[in-house]
């Protein structure tokens, strides 16, 4: 855009003066007046007659400069347009990398409402079902735009869809999601950044973190994402999320971490990112990349009230996710320690009336019957104050370091009771899979902290 500047700070042709001479003879060129500030005629001067003068130029500390002149007399637009900062180029290199590594992930299964959403009216107000199934908002849209099997895809047998994203991390075809992207899904299929679509086989998933690793047959190597380390995210470090919001497609938006280590009492495990890049519903299982074009987070759930984005995001680190994933590679499932005590958080007032110098440590809530705890003679009461070596600052700190834990370990507690500390050790065993899993994090609500299980 060219800016233009104001009448007194046009480029000015020299003024000329050529006082005739008595034999007529030219007379060179005076020299152009110099600016008014600094010759102004004094009420003694008077200029010659007839002499052409200049108005005197006049400054405006305000305005533009003008644009310079080019050979064909115009202004030179490249010369008055606001430099782009080097720092938004950073961006939309990175997104230009990065985004043919981020995939959309949908997914059918059978709809056990058909007959209710046939018989709801069509795009009624509030209603929440997907695009595709007889009832939806856009449905009527779908149907002019693509006839009378309305969205692509829909074969007529009314299904339940899911939308969601993912990211590639190996060029063989591994694909990361959310596990609430693909949970009951009876067929998952993976859309890339050239619009090429294949089905996606399930490898493994874990409902405890909310992850999931996808298979697609490829004929030749996918481009493929790095992890990158989350425990070195600051917060005010500024991150991309790449997504597949609302199922429009590969999205890239950009913010900053908000928060580190934000437990939003959905899980056991809980340890997000907090960011304010704008995620949306169907950006769960998408990346979050620094600035180096590495993922240190897998955008996971939201906090709205109206179910859209207000800045409050989360993401599960890449520390806590990279482990898992290579576990689901290698056997398809997750094995974590167990030690059989529900714990809850130290408060100021309990510290006090146990005796501690300080708020620390993990209490036990309860011991479960046959448990390694129970076997050490742990008791409700009980301050865990460190594990294996590891001091407990927090109490979330506690399911954690245990899970992470290999089963038959053999691992010291120190623990406070009775205004003392006392080591005890333990042999950590697996959780067995079959135990009831929390429920999947809500993406609207963070719950009330509840106790729970190491």
């Amino acid at each position: 855009m060219v800016v233009a500047a104001p009448l007194g700070a046009q480029p000015q042709e020299p003024a000329r003066t050529q006082a005739p001479q008595g034999n007529g003879a030219p007379q060179p060129e005076r020299k152009p007046p110099v600016p008014a500030e600094a010759a102004q005629p004094q009420p003694s001067e008077k200029p010659p007659a007839g002499a052409e003068t200049a108005p005197p130029k006049t400054h405006d500390a305000n305005a533009a400069p003008a644009a310079e002149p080019s050979e064909n007399g115009r202004a030179d637009n490249a010369k008055a347009r606001v430099p782009e900062s080097p720092f938004a180029e950073v961006f939309s290199q990175l997104a230009g990398r990065l985004v043919g590594v981020v995939v959309n992930v949908s997914t059918q299964m059978a709809h056990p409402q058909a007959k209710m959403a046939q018989d709801a009216p069509q795009g009624s107000p509030g209603s929440q079902t997907p695009p595709g199934v007889p009832g939806a908002p856009l449905d009527d849209f779908f149907r002019d735009f693509f006839g009378e099997k309305g969205a692509p895809g829909n074969s007529g047998s009314p299904r339940a869809a899911s939308l969601g994203s993912g990211f590639i991390i190996d060029p063989a075809g591994l694909i990361v999601t959310n596990n609430h992207v693909i949970a009951n899904a009876e067929q998952v299929t993976v859309t890339f950044s050239d619009d090429t679509t294949l089905q996606a086989q399930i490898i493994g998933r874990d409902a405890v973190t909310d992850l999931a690793l996808l298979k697609v047959n490829a004929k030749g190597p996918l481009p493929a994402a790095n992890w990158g380390d989350s425990a070195q995210a600051r917060v005010g470090d500024w991150v991309l999320a790449i997504g597949n919001p609302f199922g429009l497609g590969g999205s890239v938006t950009a913010g900053i971490i908000s928060a580190t280590a934000r437990d939003i009492h959905s899980g056991p495990y809980d340890d997000y990112l907090q960011t304010d890049a704008s995620i949306n519903r169907g950006n769960s299982g998408g990346p979050m990349f620094n600035l180096a074009g590495e993922v240190i987070g897998i955008n996971t759930a939201i906090y709205s009230p109206s179910g859209g984005s207000i800045g409050i995001g989360f993401a599960i680190p890449s520390a806590m996710a990279q482990p898992i994933i290579e576990q689901l590679k290698a056997t398809g499932k997750v094995e974590r320690g167990w030690i059989g005590a529900r714990i809850q958080p130290v408060t100021d007032e309990i510290a006090e009336s146990l005796g501690l110098e300080k708020n620390r440590g993990a209490m036990i809530a309860a011991v479960d019957w046959a448990s390694p705890a129970e076997k050490a003679k742990l008791q409700p009461g009980d301050l865990i104050l460190s594990y294996d070596g590891k001091p407990i600052e927090r109490s979330r700190q506690l399911p954690r370091l245990v899970a992470d834990t290999p089963p038959d370990k053999q691992v010291k507690l120190t623990i406070w009771r009775d205004g003392k500390e006392r080591e005890v050790e333990l042999k950590v065993i697996a959780l067995n899979p079959n135990r009831p899993a929390p429920p999947p994090p809500d993406p609207e609500k963070p719950k009330s902290p509840p106790s729970v299980e190491a």
